[in-house]
């Protein structure tokens, strides 16, 4: 009888462990306009700063995750900046993570010569 209940005590106990794993939100940024784009940082709206810049050129594409592992469970939005030559910074805010967690798959953003298009991929149920 005491080795079935150290049995299911042990069963308890690993049941209630959290499985912790990386959450990242993915992003694939293109740029679209005819000149190179500097300093790109994707980070959550009101918390830490994220030092993970990127710099693309004309036409290049990368994919870009934004660690969320230690960002509170809380609600929000991301904040994209970058540079299209050294003084003209543009901020955009854009999407929506829940209990920090990001719900789309990934979000692709292009960067056109006056506008930006966000387009979020949503896994499919």
């Amino acid at each position: 009888m005491r080795i079935l209940l150290t049995i299911l005590t042990l069963i308890l106990l690993g049941s209630c462990q959290r499985n912790v794993r990386d959450i990242k939100a993915k992003f694939e940024i293109s740029n679209m306009t005819d000149q190179s784009i500097d300093s790109i940082n994707i980070k959550p709206f009101d918390h830490e700063s994220n030092s993970n810049f990127i710099h693309l050129v004309s036409g290049e594409s990368q994919v870009y995750s934004l660690e969320m592992t230690e960002l509170p469970k809380v609600d929000g939005d991301y904040l994209l900046t970058f540079k299209r030559n050294q003084n003209n910074k543009q901020i955009k805010r854009f999407g929506y993570f829940t209990n920090g967690y990001p719900l789309e798959e990934i979000t692709k953003i292009q960067i056109e010569k006056d506008t930006v298009i966000i387009d979020q991929i949503f896994d499919d149920y």
